[in-house]
């Protein structure tokens, strides 16, 4: 596992630690929503999910693990 830093001031809160998991293709829906895309009709399906709430001090859904 490798952890995933983030600093965004404004956004996110300083010294804040999170142990959800979360993976590389979470980054894209992420950023997305971050430049203000709306994800339903910009791209197609991802596989991953926007960490937007988890930034901002909410939390995530718990996955569908297989």
């Amino acid at each position: 596992r490798i952890p995933l830093l983030v600093r965004w001031p404004g956004v996110t809160t300083p010294g804040a630690v999170s142990d959800h998991p979360v993976i590389l293709t979470d980054l894209l829906p992420t950023l997305l929503e971050a430049a203000g895309q709306n994800l339903s009709t910009t791209t197609g399906p991802l596989d991953g999910v926007s960490l937007m709430p988890l930034l901002r001090g909410g939390s995530l859904p718990t996955r569908d693990l297989w």
